[in-house]
């Protein structure tokens, strides 16, 4: 029988019931000697997958130039990979690639992925199956889709809100929304209240700086004659939210006297509007959000307790960015290539940019990293001067580069031997996808040794 037949025996999609992938694009395969292992005709793909051969530098940058390529298979050991790739880049922004072969000292961003020889066909198989999934993660939620599917994320913590978020979307409760300024709390609001089925729409207010009257006015409105100046009557924002959601950001700054008028809202569904005497009915779902510690001015006094009660009823915290650094390559190539598009420029590949970003503390968050990479998009030519610029404009800030001096920095109470080695099996496992055998290779340890200090 030959390798080819006994390889397309173990990888028969129709062997283990798995339904063939499908996406109307096209695969480069680089690799010569694993193309003459397997039956590429037999691979878990089908649906408009086109494959192509190129086993040489010239083949292989023509076919990049000339055909729509999703994914290259490729020898780690090609001579000029890297310029190879990062052509190959430049051309196809949304490139996968898997590298085979000898990979002990493979440098790879985020998206390559390894295949070490002799190959796995189990491996294979769910490398092109992540690779060509259209519905692959990170990039979508998986099982939840709608209007959940535009937070880019892999990290954990966010899958976690998001599931949270999407199981008390309908519920019709308030729900208070935490997080440090610009990690994406209204975004999150808007997600909850379109996967919520309401009919109405979502109303913002920034109820930041707004005093009582202000407060009063904006959200519920006026009759006519209420104060001098008030020559009509005002439909408040209340009402506009009328059967939808009403999003109150920067709740913590609410005055004292505002949090008793919003606590009847929350708690009655009614509201006065000024110069009436007869209270107005509310089918708006409310929803809230504040960098504050709304725990800690609860304690102090500066925010009631029945209110903050009522208001978390459902409770999500969105995490800094800081702490989930797992997202800067999705979140760069996003907000990079629209600034492209934007500006009328081609795209870019934005793998370099990571190495810069993954140092820098942003403490505006999401909302700090859309910004810069608008400013670099527009002013920059290519990735090296992008890459130049960022280096410039954030050095004041950037911590050291790994394995520069002093570039391990500790806090006034020093971790346990068990943390630290704890903190670095789990580091190894994100640089390398969670791959247990380069993890270890990474930490010049055993298999069994990483598998000790996971325990």
């Amino acid at each position: 029988m030959r390798r080819a037949e006994r390889f397309h025996q173990r990888t028969n999609p129709r062997s283990n019931h798995q339904t063939p992938l499908s996406m109307q694009s096209q695969l480069l395969f680089a690799d010569r000697e694993l193309a003459e292992q397997i039956a590429l005709d037999r691979l878990p793909i089908n649906g408009g997958i086109r494959i192509h051969h190129a086993f040489n530098h010239a083949a292989i940058r023509s076919t990049l130039e000339q055909r729509d390529i999703v994914l290259l298979i490729i020898p780690a050991l090609f001579e000029g990979l890297d310029l190879l790739l990062s052509h190959a880049r430049r051309l196809h922004p949304k490139l996968r690639c898997i590298l085979t072969g000898d990979l002990s000292s493979t440098k790879h961003a985020d998206w390559v992925n390894l295949l070490p020889k002799p190959i796995n066909p189990k491996q294979l198989e769910q490398l092109l199956r992540d690779c060509l999934d259209p519905n692959d993660q990170p990039r979508k939620l998986k099982g939840m889709g709608g209007p959940f599917a535009q937070l880019l994320t892999r990290s954990p913590k966010i899958l976690e809100a998001l599931e949270y978020a999407s199981a008390v979307a309908a519920t019709g409760q308030p729900v208070l929304i935490t997080g440090e300024t610009g990690t994406g709390k209204d975004l999150l609001a808007r997600a909850i209240h379109l996967a919520s089925g309401l009919s109405g729409q979502m109303v913002a207010v920034n109820v930041a700086g707004l005093d009582t009257n202000h407060f009063s006015d904006t959200l519920f409105g006026h009759q006519k004659g209420a104060f001098t100046g008030a020559d009509q009557a005002r439909r408040g924002q209340i009402k506009l939210a009328e059967s939808g959601t009403l999003f109150l950001d920067e709740i913590g700054d609410l005055s004292p006297e505002s949090q008793v008028k919003l606590l009847r809202l929350v708690q009655e569904g009614e509201y006065l509007p000024l110069g009436s005497d007869q209270f107005h009915q509310s089918h708006a779902r409310i929803l809230v959000a504040t960098n504050r510690d709304l725990v800690v001015d609860m304690e102090q006094g500066r925010f009631r307790k029945d209110l903050y009660y009522r208001l978390a009823t459902h409770k999500i915290e969105m995490p800094p960015l800081r702490e989930r650094l797992e997202d800067l390559p999705l979140l760069i190539d996003h907000f990079l290539n629209s600034a492209l598009a934007q500006y009328g420029k081609p795209a870019m590949a934005s793998e370099g940019l990571v190495s810069v970003f993954d140092r820098y503390p942003f403490p505006g968050n999401i909302r700090e990293l859309k910004a810069l990479l608008y400013d670099g998009a527009a002013i920059c030519r290519d990735l090296k001067s992008l890459i130049s610029f960022f280096e410039a404009k954030l050095a004041p800030r950037l911590a050291s580069k790994p394995g520069d001096a002093n570039s391990i920095h500790f806090g006034e109470e020093l971790p346990t031997m068990h943390e630290v080695r704890r903190l670095l099996v789990t580091e190894a496992l994100k640089r390398t996808d969670d791959n247990r055998n380069q993890a270890a290779s990474l930490l010049g340890i055993r298999r069994q040794s990483l598998n000790y200090y996971l325990k």
